[in-house]
């Protein structure tokens, strides 16, 4: 199933933020489970956070959610996604002139409760300047979106944003 189809219920929800003490399960804003999710069935006044989202698209497509086989005490969350993908030794450094393909998935991880990472997805390339590919993520005050640039993320904090 191609990710347009996946997500074009989901753009404009509302951004949910994860705290330690937010309900690890199938709610929001984490939306963590084992089965896929319909989409359709979402009440959209609920939240979403950046990891959510991830974890919506992987159900969706029948793909595993981090940390759920492992019993992490915080499934599907940026850190556990990190481990995830370092398990399987497919990260890479993150390099903002390098070019990446569509759907690649990029990541912050976890530092601490105030930075708590980010994960984001390359959704649509500019082809006359890939730092303009617009990414398909969750973010505070926009929610779902595909209308933030690579370049406007990642530097989002002064020294950039993503690290793989």
């Amino acid at each position: 199933m191609k990710l347009e189809l996946i997500v074009k219920d989901l753009i404009g929800m509302k951004y949910g933020w994860w705290t330690k003490d937010s309900i690890i399960g199938d709610n929001e804003p984490m939306w963590i489970g084992i089965e896929p999710l319909p989409i359709k069935n979402i009440d959209k006044n609920k939240t979403i956070c950046c990891t959510g989202l991830i974890n919506i698209i992987r159900r969706e497509l029948k793909l595993e959610v981090a940390g759920i086989k492992t019993n992490s005490d915080y499934p599907g969350s940026t850190f556990e996604w990190y481990n995830y993908f370092k398990t399987k030794n497919v990260l890479k450094i993150f390099d903002i002139n390098y070019s990446y393909p569509k759907n690649t998935l990029l990541l912050r991880n976890y530092k601490d409760y105030k930075d708590t990472g980010h994960i984001a997805i390359i959704y649509e390339k500019n082809k006359l300047n890939h730092k303009l590919d617009k990414l398909l993520h969750s973010c505070p005050e926009i929610g779902v979106n595909i209308d933030i640039t690579l370049l406007d993320s990642h530097f989002y904090i002064e020294n950039g944003y993503y690290e793989y």
